[in-house]
């Protein structure tokens, strides 16, 4: 077997979490399927919660059981494609719009989007980056009781209204302008 095949093997193992193929490879100690698991664990858990942090409002919006139960399974069903985790999960907002829970909260797909664009301008290198979001669901208001009001309403009611922001930001800080249509 060449070197490829095993780091495939070891790849699919850690995956998908069978170690069927990769088994035979594994040797020292009394258990080296155990030491792998340990492995197994970590991936799936480096990943969720890489995940789950690029979402820090959806996940005060949803709750965290659902968008960490969501996570495990995106990341079981879509493993990373790129050699950098800072790109991993530019999907997860549709991802988790269309779960169970997630279909309860119709501008969902629209709020960790934006969740989404304010975590890639967190990390920005170009203290100038412009990134232009829309949305056909009035997600300023909500950014502006999650980012700073105390007295938020027990409840929200949303009318679909176009919003076109314009999010401004360096590394630990970020400005958000309503933009005219």
């Amino acid at each position: 077997m060449s070197l490829g095949e095993l780091q495939r093997r070891f790849r699919d193992a850690l995956v998908t979490g069978d170690a069927a193929r990769v088994a035979p490879a594994l040797v020292g100690g009394p258990d080296p399927l155990a030491r792998l698991a340990v492995h197994q664990r970590h991936y799936e858990t480096s990943l969720v919660t890489s995940l789950i942090e690029r979402f820090p409002a959806t996940l005060w919006l949803l709750g965290s059981q659902p968008v960490i139960d969501a996570a495990r399974e995106y990341v079981r069903s879509r493993p990373p494609a790129q050699p950098s985790i800072a790109e991993f999960g530019e999907d997860f907002a549709a991802y988790l719009a269309d779960t169970a829970t997630g279909r309860t909260v119709p501008y969902l797909r629209e709020f960790a989007e934006c969740d989404w664009h304010l975590g890639r301008i967190a990390v920005a290198a170009d203290p100038e980056g412009v990134h232009r979001v829309r949305s056909a669901w009035p997600i300023d208001r909500l950014l502006a009781i999650f980012l700073g009001d105390a007295n938020a309403p027990e409840s929200l009611t949303f009318e679909p209204e176009a919003v076109h922001l314009e999010i401004r930001g360096r590394r630990g800080s970020f400005t958000i302008a309503r933009l005219a249509e």
